[in-house]
């Protein structure tokens, strides 16, 4: 917080409340997306590594119990089906609160 200490403008910013509201709401969700985007990439990678290489990843074997093709790529698969869903739910839901923030400030 030190770079905030010296720029009074940008904490009076922060701390009106419409702002603080829309950042205090928006920060988990952000958090939740940046996540969700990142774990989606590690699963296309072992889903590449295993298609491609015929190499399953530590992980995914100790999850699946299993090598076999068939039941990795369908848990891969399924595994990047629930995180896209997060991220879309995830992109809905600061869709909307911005929609909420920018009618706060009109």
């Amino acid at each position: 917080m030190t770079w905030t200490q010296n720029d009074t403008s940008l904490i009076d910013i922060i701390d009106a409340s419409g702002n603080h509201a829309y950042l205090m709401a928006s920060i988990p969700i952000y958090d939740e997306w940046i996540r969700a985007n990142y774990d989606i990439q590690v699963w296309q990678n072992y889903l590449k590594m295993g298609t491609e290489n015929k190499h399953w990843a530590k992980e995914l074997v100790q999850r699946t119990k299993k090598r076999d093709d068939f039941v990795n790529i369908r848990f891969v698969k399924k595994k990047i089906n629930q995180l896209s869903a997060t991220i879309a739910q995830a992109n809905v839901t600061i869709s909307d609160l911005k929609i909420r923030f920018r009618a706060y400030w009109s």
